[in-house]
């Protein structure tokens, strides 16, 4: 299944030797408009982004807080994120409702926020 992404997201470039986290400005049919920084603009091809692994190291660099099952957000205490010990999935509950399918990167947590209008940078 191809990668869903939206303007906003953060991706990791991997068009070049050294991968860098960009985000993507625009989505278009077969490309997407990254924001390489200091005003510089690339139009990559799908195959040239890759998505970010959500970790509880990103988590917490973001202001989440690790408690015995759950990582919680004071800023945002409606919703939870709980993995296993491998964090390669995450489960999203949301008002103590398990929401969904397990998300996995940092893009679908964006998008999870973007959903409840809620705004918050996330740094990687």
């Amino acid at each position: 299944m191809e990668q869903e992404y939206i303007a906003g997201d953060l991706v990791r470039y991997i068009g070049v030797a050294s991968p860098i986290v960009v985000q993507i400005i625009e989505v278009r049919e077969e490309k997407l408009l990254i924001n390489l920084g200091e005003c510089d603009w690339y139009l990559a091809d799908r195959s040239e982004v890759d998505s970010i692994r959500l970790t509880g190291e990103i988590l917490e660099k973001n202001g989440w807080e690790k408690s015995r099952i759950y990582f919680t957000n004071r800023r945002i205490p409606r919703i939870k994120l709980c993995s296993d010990e491998s964090e390669s999935k995450w489960s999203v509950l949301i008002n103590g409702d398990i929401m969904g399918d397990y998300i996995f990167s940092v893009h679908q947590l964006q998008h999870i926020l973007f959903a409840f209008r809620i705004e918050q940078g996330i740094e990687v």
